[in-house]
């Protein structure tokens, strides 16, 4: 990652803390948060969903949590699960707040998880715990309000290339503790799907893929979703922002050709104005165009309920 993207970075991290502060404080913001506890919007903390018995030790018990959002007595609302992105490398589920609230004030039951990073844990530890929490969220996500039946997984970046892993690569789809048909969509938002010199090194990411994929190009392509690319029957929803990562916007574009290709249910969005980093942070806002295009997903793709 380039200075220049590391300070991009910075600074738009700084606006989403910003953001998510001033919606959680007093004045105008916070008295839409008043609103929502009106309506009784839950929050459970810290759940930890990795199986203790394969935890050798605690030192990274934080990132094997997870936090979810949901509307008091509710019942068989559909479910999302949001994996954050990071370069697999940065990133915690407590950035994410003002999502889960937003998308929970419109009747998702939302899950924010943590996973560990690189380096000090490299591919496919962020795959693996993510496919711990989903399971997780599939046994357990009734005691919140949820439907195991109307699951969305939804990822930006490094998350988006989890998700995508999780479904067509079979050695990750395997450990599911249920048949991925179950799920009722993928959202994926400006993710690399394809980890390859041509793509990668060119565009001088070069160093952050070898810091988690190492420089074996076998991981590589073990690593790229695009390489493992099946015909699922779960509606796919791609998007990528106009002004996104040359990276991100081409290989979402090329993921979705392949899809289409392959007979998979998928469409494809760009949202305009925005760039890789905020069309995440603005999608937390419920009058953004990410966000209603999230949301239309869910509620077009539910298979029966509300």
């Amino acid at each position: 990652m380039s200075m220049k993207t590391r300070k991009m970075t910075l600074f738009l991290l700084v606006i989403l803390f910003c953001v998510t502060t001033v919606f959680f404080s007093t004045g105008a913001a916070g008295a839409k948060l008043k609103k929502w506890e009106r309506k009784k919007i839950e929050l459970e903390k810290d759940l930890y969903y990795y199986p203790r018995e394969l935890h050798e030790n605690d030192e990274s018990i934080d990132k094997h949590s997870l936090d979810i959002y949901y509307p008091e007595n509710s019942k068989d609302r559909p479910v999302m699960v949001f994996i954050h992105g990071g370069s697999w490398s940065y990133g915690d589920r407590s950035w994410y707040r003002l999502l889960g609230y937003t998308f929970a004030k419109q009747g998702i039951v939302t899950v924010i998880i943590s996973y560990r990073l690189a380096p000090d844990y490299i591919y496919p530890a962020q795959i693996e715990d993510t496919v711990h929490a989903v399971n997780y969220v599939f046994n357990n996500i009734s005691k919140y309000g949820g439907n195991p039946e109307f699951i969305y997984l939804c990822g930006h970046s490094a998350g988006a290339h989890i998700v995508s892993s999780i479904i067509f690569n079979d050695k990750f789809r395997e450990q599911l503790s249920f048949e991925h048909q179950k799920l009722n969509g993928l959202i994926l938002i400006s993710g690399p799907f394809l980890i390859s010199e041509e793509f990668i090194v060119k565009e001088k990411y070069s160093k952050t893929v070898e810091k988690v994929f190492t420089e074996n190009k076998e991981v590589w392509d073990d690593a790229s979703p695009f390489n493992h690319v099946k015909k699922i029957d779960i509606p796919i929803f791609i998007a990528y922002a106009e002004n996104d990562w040359l990276l991100a916007k081409f290989q979402s574009k090329i993921f979705q050709k392949k899809l289409i290709d392959s007979g998979c249910n998928s469409e494809i969005k760009e949202i305009k104005t925005k760039n890789h980093y905020s069309e995440i942070v603005f999608m937390q806002l419920p009058e953004d165009e990410m966000h209603k295009e999230v949301l239309n997903f869910i509620n077009t793709h539910l298979k029966s309920g509300e």
